[in-house]
């Protein structure tokens, strides 16, 4: 794709040389090469966003409206409306449209969007759930484990059930956080990572796993009492 003739109308002074400071021209923004400074002759290679590399879209106002069957932009009763929200449906004249990624929305929903993070393109941070479940459902084993191989030396009962203490009193309610966490966000973005559901499913089998240790551990005294 060739960018350059977006870049003609971009004035000189956005780019400058590191070296001398010398104005660069906006074409050599385009070029995915190394290319020399036309002031000190230092090698450059340049990587601009790729919105740098568009043309600049100028809005409009609105029209206003002519015949009483045309329908009205939401916000301002007197101007045609010319497309509808993707995100809520009102109806929105040019000055109200905001596209982006080829969809309509107004600023209310462009706000939601952005604080809730409902459109990828807005996000400007990403939490990993799927790491976040995995750390959940490991936190009981990983406190059981040092205290079981730190009191194994002394004696080896006292570290069975320090261990198993360690172990299921945090998965009271570690693990139906993780389960929690990886069923609801399973389907959360992770941002520039790929998307994998492993990781979401080890940690619901780990959380499940020590939850079942819990309840079998629980439950078995109460049946040997009811049973004699």
């Amino acid at each position: 794709m060739n960018s350059a003739p977006a870049m003609a109308n971009a004035p000189a002074r956005l780019l400058a040389c590191p070296q001398c400071q010398g104005p660069l021209t906006p074409d050599m923004l385009a070029a995915d090469a190394v290319q020399r400074c036309p002031t000190c002759a230092t090698e450059l290679r340049i990587a601009a966003f790729p919105a740098a590399l568009r043309p600049c879209v100028k809005g409009g106002f609105g029209d206003l409206i002519v015949e009483d069957t045309e329908s009205a932009c939401f916000h301002h009763a007197g101007k045609r409306a010319k497309s509808a929200c993707d995100g809520c449906g009102r109806f929105l004249c040019d000055l109200c449209d905001i596209r982006m990624q080829g969809r309509h929305y107004c600023s209310s929903c462009l706000e939601h969007a952005a604080r809730f993070g409902s459109i990828p393109e807005l996000e400007s941070a990403y939490s990993r759930f799927d790491l976040l479940s995995l750390a959940v459902a490991c936190l009981p084993l990983m406190l059981a484990l040092p205290v079981f191989l730190a009191l194994s030396f002394i004696a080896l009962e006292v570290a069975v059930g320090a261990g198993l203490g360690m172990l299921l009193f945090p998965a009271l309610f570690s693990a139906p956080i993780a389960m929690y966490l990886s069923i609801a966000y399973r389907k959360r973005s992770t941002g520039p990572w790929p998307r994998s559901k492993a990781t979401s499913i080890v940690a619901f089998i780990i959380a499940a796993c020590v939850l079942a240790i819990l309840v079998a551990v629980i439950s078995f005294p109460i049946y040997l009492t009811l049973t004699r």
